[in-house]
């Protein structure tokens, strides 16, 4: 296998990916979770509107979520520790 400077900055990249996704996993809970410190369903329309608008929908006068905000944090949070993982190696 070769070795050249591209790839080892590339897999280095990779790994603080990994690091940054897994210390975000683990702390979610407490910081982001629905009943953590600051809850993404309150943060998420601020800091996503076009997503918001999007994938909500009017029902009775209020917008509900088609899933919720945590299980969209979860999957995100597990997907960027497959691919920085897979990027790592």
């Amino acid at each position: 296998m070769v070795f050249n400077i591209r790839s080892i900055f590339l897999s280095g990249l990779g790994f603080l990916f990994l690091i940054a996704f897994v210390s975000y996993h683990i702390q979610f809970p407490g910081l982001n979770s629905s009943s953590g410190i600051e809850p993404a369903g309150r943060i998420f329309p601020y800091a996503f509107p076009r997503i918001y608008d999007k994938w909500f929908q009017r029902h009775e006068d209020t917008r509900q979520f088609w899933f919720e905000v945590d299980v969209l944090c979860e999957v995100v949070s597990i997907l960027g520790i497959l691919l920085s993982g897979i990027a790592a190696r």
